[in-house]
This record gives C-alpha cells, sequence and structure tokens, in this order.
C-alpha cells in the first residue's frame, strides 16, 4: 500500500484521490472476506492441537472452495453496489476515475482470498515461514510492476493510475498459486475425486465461525472508509492527506494483526482448554503488541514530517498529513490491544459479542463523535480522526472485559 501511495502520489494529488476512494471500497470487501477466513486458522488449528493429523487434508480442501466462494461473492458485491457509489458525495471527475480503477482491481479480490485462506491454513499447522516469504515477493513483484507499468519504465506502455491495478492483478495472482501448491503438500491433498465433494457441515461451520468476524471487522473497515468520504467532503488536499497517513498505520497495523493471528492459533491448539494457560497465551501476546506499538507510534511521532514529505510535495497535505500521524502516533498501543485481545476471544470461539462490540463502538461512538468534532466543532480532518482513535479505545476496553470474564 505505501509502494502505492508513493507511485500514484507521483501521477499527482488527483489520482491519489482517485485510488484512496477506489481503495476504500474494495478494501472494505476484502477486509470482510479475509476477517471471514480465520475460520479456517481455528478449525486447522484444532485438529493439529488434537493430532488429527487425518483431518488436514478435508479441512483445507474445505478451506479452499470457501475462500474462493468468498473471493467470487466480494467481487459480486463491487459490482452489485456499483449505483450506490454516485450517492457518496464525492467530486464528479474522481468518481469516474475511481468506478473504472475499481471495476479493474476488484477482480484481485479472488486471488487474494484464496491466497489468504491458504496461508491460515499452513500458519495453523506451525508453518508460517513459507506463506510470509511468498507474501514479500509478491509485495516486491508489486513494487516493479507498480513502478514500470506506473510510469511506463523500460519502453512499457505508461498506464499510470492502471498499472498499479494491473500489478496488483499479477501479485495476487502470483502469491496464491505458490501458496497454494504449498499448503497443498502440508495437507498431503491431491487434485482427486474426493476434492470436488466439500464437506456441507464443515463448510456451515466455517460459516458459523467466520461471518461474524467478517461482520466485525466489517464494521471496523467500513468506519475507516466512511472517514475517506467525509475528507472528500473536506475536499481533494485533506483525502490526499488521508490516505498517507492511513497508508502508514495500515502498515503498522500488521505487527499486532500477526501477533493477533498467532494468539489465536495458540489458544485454538489448546485441547485441554484450560483457563491459565489461555491467559498465559494471551498475556504474552499482549505483552509482545504493546511493546511493538509503543515504539511504533514514538516513531511515527518523531518522523511524521519525514514520512508526510515522502509522499506529497503539496505543504498543504503534508501539514495535515502530520496532524494526522500525531494522532495515529497516540492510538498505536491501545490499537495493538484491542486487535490481539480480539485474536484471543476468537480462538474460543468467542465471536458474537465481539462483533456486536464492535458495531456499537465504530459506529454508535467513532463516526457520530468523528462527524461532531470534525464538522460541528469544525476541527475538520483531526477531529474525524480523534472519534476514530474514541472507538478504538471503547474496542479495546470492552473486549478485555470480555476475555477476563471467559477465562476465569
Amino acid at each position: 500500500m505505501l509502494v502505492d501511495t508513493y507511485v500514484l502520489s507521483r501521477l499527482g494529488t488527483e489520482c491519489l484521490a482517485t485510488a484512496a476512494l477506489a481503495g476504500a471500497i474494495l478494501g472494505t470487501f476484502v477486509v470482510f472476506g479475509s476477517s471471514s477466513l480465520s475460520s479456517v486458522s481455528v478449525l486447522a488449528a484444532q485438529a493439529h492441537g488434537e493430532g488429527h493429523s487425518d483431518k488436514q487434508s478435508a479441512i483445507f480442501r474445505d478451506a479452499l472452495w470457501y475462500s474462493a466462494f468468498l473471493g467470487v461473492v466480494l467481487v459480486c458485491l463491487v459490482y452489485f453496489f456499483g449505483p450506490v457509489y454516485g450517492l457518496l458525495g464525492q467530486h464528479p471527475n474522481i468518481l469516474a476515475d475511481a468506478t473504472r480503477f475499481l471495476t479493474l482491481i476488484s477482480w484481485s479480490a479472488i486471488p487474494e482470498m484464496v491466497f489468504l485462506g491458504a496461508k491460515a491454513f499452513s500458519e495453523a499447522l506451525g508453518k508460517p515461514l513459507f506463506p510470509m516469504f511468498v507474501q514479500y515477493a509478491a509485495v516486491l513483484m508489486n513494487i516493479v510492476l507498480s513502478i514500470f507499468l506506473g510510469f511506463g519504465l523500460f519502453g512499457l506502455p505508461k498506464f499510470g493510475l492502471y498499472g498499479v491495478g494491473y500489478a496488483l492483478l499479477s501479485a495476487t495472482s502470483f502469491s496464491a498459486m505458490v501458496a497454494v501448491l504449498y499448503a497443498a503438500r502440508l495437507a498431503s491433498c491431491g487434485l482427486t475425486s474426493a476434492f470436488f465433494k466439500p464437506d456441507g457441515a464443515r463448510l456451515a461451520r466455517l460459516l458459523r465461525l467466520g461471518l461474524p468476524v467478517g461482520f466485525s471487522q466489517l464494521s471496523e473497515i467500513a468506519a475507516f472508509n466512511f472517514v475517506v468520504i467525509m475528507m472528500g467532503w473536506l475536499g481533494p488536499t485533506a483525502l490526499a492527506a488521508h490516505q498517507i497517513a492511513y497508508s502508514c498505520i495500515a502498515l503498522t497495523y500488521r505487527l499486532p494483526l500477526g501477533v493477533s493471528q498467532a494468539t489465536c492459533i495458540r489458544v485454538s491448539q489448546c485441547s485441554d482448554r484450560s483457563s491459565e494457560n489461555i491467559r498465559q497465551i494471551a498475556l504474552a501476546g499482549l505483552t509482545l503488541s504493546s511493546v511493538i506499538m509503543a515504539v511504533v507510534g514514538l516513531l511515527l511521532f518523531v518522523l511524521r514530517h519525514v514520512l508526510a514529505s515522502i509522499f506529497s510535495a503539496d505543504p498543504s497535505v503534508v501539514e495535515i498529513a502530520e496532524s494526522l500521524l500525531v494522532i495515529a502516533a497516540l492510538f498505536q498501543l491501545i490499537d495493538g490491544i484491542q486487535v490481539t485481545v480480539i485474536g484471543a476471544l476468537r480462538g474460543m470461539e468467542d465471536v458474537k459479542i465481539p462483533m456486536l462490540v464492535a458495531y456499537g463502538s465504530y459506529w454508535g461512538v467513532a463516526i457520530p463523535l468523528g462527524f461532531v468534532l470534525g464538522f460541528v466543532w469544525k476541527l475538520n480532518a483531526p477531529g474525524i480522526w480523534i472519534g476514530l482513535a474514541s472507538g478504538i479505545l471503547v474496542v479495546a476496553l470492552a473486549n478485555s472485559c470480555r476475555f477476563w470474564k471467559l477465562s476465569r
């Protein structure tokens, strides 16, 4: 995302704003799908923790079908909601370009879901390194192709904004193919007739455990992306500044998210379901996330001007982006705590209450407060981000109380 932001910023503020809007819409759906795949980790980790290696092939088969199904659903949702985009109150030129760009990049949802499903399965079996390297390779591939196709280097056509889209499609397809081959080898799953006969009961369980998590994350990402819409009401400058700051925290968020996923897997692998063991795992995860995000927050605060200046030469954009990075620095620790606690709850198969907490916190606190601070009290972009930070704080407190209650 940071590389895409850099390339797009060099193509102009309007290109950056266009990608921000399209990315916000697709990102909403992709986060829903990827979060719904958390059930793959839970089922695979439980089988691994209980020593049921004979189930692994069947779980992988069903996980792959489930992942592909989610990808197709996401593409359909992007097209289904097409007429709604015109109601978002955005600048006509930006909206037209964003719609075309979104049509292109929406197809990346299918290979992205397949890759994440295979990655979740491999991680649950204690084999996280290869999928990680595949992801890094895909990022590198995306970097090279984005630059080459975006700017038209070495005699290639200059696709501009759409070059970034073609790069994304290529990179996600590559990662899906390699990750599936690796996970299939781990599960000893071949392309036999049994592969085309998924287990309906297991698919239903994947949906039952995965969809509440998907809807929970949907509420969060939809809140963040509704902020993009509100930034659009403030104009392209605020929208571009938001994209810069959000790109930075989206990258840093991956650190506690990885700890959260590891916590979820370790809790799922506790075959005795001992409360003491579960609390110890959660405490270890929380300690690690807290240390990481405290350091990240300090770096964001100290380097805020440098980070903002890398992505834009527009003084107005840089000034707003700096103020947003200060707010981001302050809520990094809280964000690390909330995502890690949620991982522990998912490992305990507690997914419905956290979903309700998410909707209440983001849409009952974050968005209304952000609107009041941003537009009524005239704090503009920083006011909107203060509202978001307040919602994250409520999520962290509520889910922490929920976890300690269940693990007593």
